[in-house]
């Protein structure tokens, strides 16, 4: 038999608690080992007659039944505090699209702002060069002339050599 399934008065009283004072209500291998326990001891007998006694007197306790006056009471709240009027709603449709429109408005108010804070700066504010997305090409780089320039002033001579030899020729 496992630790946890040895019974003692602590779990007695927690069965009762739970389950009632009733063994029959209680789930089966929890009430073999309470009846076991209970044939070897004394004090967990009393508990159990104490809350077996405990029941029948709460049996005994008569039903109560509210008075026709409260019940009476408590029909009459909802007349004497009337709900509050419900404010009007938009249809599902109608709010969704005014959402959209506020949201849309709002952008709008934020987007000319912005365009007028910044339309405000004075030219000694403003950035004293332009900010360059490329980067700057290496010093190595600048010296050495890449294939594509060779390239490019090889075309535009093509191109504009006849705007030259038109120049040279009287």
């Amino acid at each position: 038999m496992d630790t946890m399934d040895i019974m003692d008065n602590s779990k007695l009283t927690l069965g009762i608690q739970i389950h009632g004072a009733d063994l029959s209500r209680w789930p089966e291998p929890l009430a073999e080992q309470a009846r076991a326990w209970l044939r070897k001891n004394e004090g967990a007998r009393h508990i159990l007659a104490e809350a077996q006694a405990f029941e029948a007197l709460l049996d005994q306790a008569p039903g109560h039944r509210p008075s026709p006056a409260l019940r009476r009471a408590v029909a009459e709240i909802p007349l004497r505090h009337p709900p509050e009027t419900a404010t009007p709603r938009l249809p599902f449709f109608l709010a969704s699209l005014l959402r959209g429109a506020l949201s849309a408005a709002f952008v709008l108010l934020v987007g000319i702002t912005a365009g007028w804070l910044s339309a405000g700066q004075d030219a000694d504010t403003a950035p004293s060069q332009p900010v360059t997305i490329l980067a700057a090409p290496s010093a190595q780089a600048a010296a050495e002339p890449s294939v594509e320039g060779a390239e490019l002033e090889a075309l535009m001579q093509l191109a504009f050599a006849d705007e030259l030899q038109a120049e040279l020729e009287p």
